[in-house]
This record gives structure tokens, sequence and C-alpha cells, in this order.
């Protein structure tokens, strides 16, 4: 029996009983040790469905949130953290909580959201989780081309 598990990460002050590690951990641990725990709970052949709250990302970085949130990461320790996922049979992502409205006039929130997107969507690139049902695919039809002259025969 295959588990199928939902990976949110979220703010540093909220545990989400399906992350086996505390935000705040990257102080004790560092990123790859947030890498390994997830890995390690989650497991390499599971299908994931990876979901990021933004503002797990602190408000100094990432202002365009409805709940910021102080002390949280570094776009850099979440980019770090989504590209050690890569063993993860990823098969659907999304972030939430970005709000445009309380972004700054350099939008970093929304280039920091553009950024992590990127990142997600080459990891399932890499390494499809999915890889859907095996479909038939016909050959495609080609019409037999007419000249021109043959056409005004007609």
């Amino acid at each position: 029996m295959t588990k199928r598990w939902v990976l949110s990460i979220s703010k540093p002050t909220v545990r989400c009983p399906l992350y086996p590690a505390y935000p705040a951990d990257i102080d004790v641990i560092g990123v790859r040790g947030i890498i390994d725990t997830i890995i390690e709970t989650v497991g390499t052949t599971n299908p994931v469905y990876l979901s990021i709250d933004i503002d797990v990302i602190d408000p100094g970085i990432c202002p365009g949130t409805g709940t910021p949130e102080s002390g949280g990461w570094t776009t850099r320790e979440l980019r770090q953290i989504i590209r050690g996922l890569e063993p993860l049979r990823i098969v659907g992502a999304d972030i939430v909580e970005v709000a445009p409205a309380y972004d700054n006039a350099g939008e970093t929130t929304a280039l920091a959201t553009s950024d992590l997107v990127f990142e997600m969507i080459s990891i399932m690139v890499k390494n499809p989780g999915f890889e859907g049902p095996e479909v038939d695919i016909a050959a495609p039809r080609v019409p037999n081309a007419k000249s021109k002259r043959e056409r005004n025969e007609l």
C-alpha cells in the first residue's frame, strides 16, 4: 500500500502534523538537517503534494502575506530546501498566502514566489512523480495537399 503525503512548509510558530520538524529547527540542524528529516519521514517512493505557505519567509523579505510572522526563513534557505527535495516523488505543489496588496514597491514577495514556483516545477520535471495512465496516441493524419492548379481545376 502506497502512502500519499501532503508536505506543508508553514509558519515558524505553527507545527503542521504532516511536517516532521519545526521551521525554527533550521537554527539547530541547518538546511541539510531539514532536508534529511523531510526525506526520511516522507520517503522517496510515495507521491507527495508540496504546499508552501509564503509567510514561512521572514516578512522583512516577503511582506506580501496576510499573516506575517517574524523570524522566518530567508528565500535562499527555502530555495535550498526545495532543491534538496529533488529525490521526492512530488506530484503537485502550491504556494499559499500570497497577498499582492501587501507587497512592497519592489514586489519582493511576487519575485520570491515566482522563483520558488520555478524550483518546484523544475523538481517535478527532473523527477516525475506521476507519469499518468498509459495512452495510445494515433499517428497524426496529414491531409492530402493539392497544388493550387489542382484546386482550381476542380
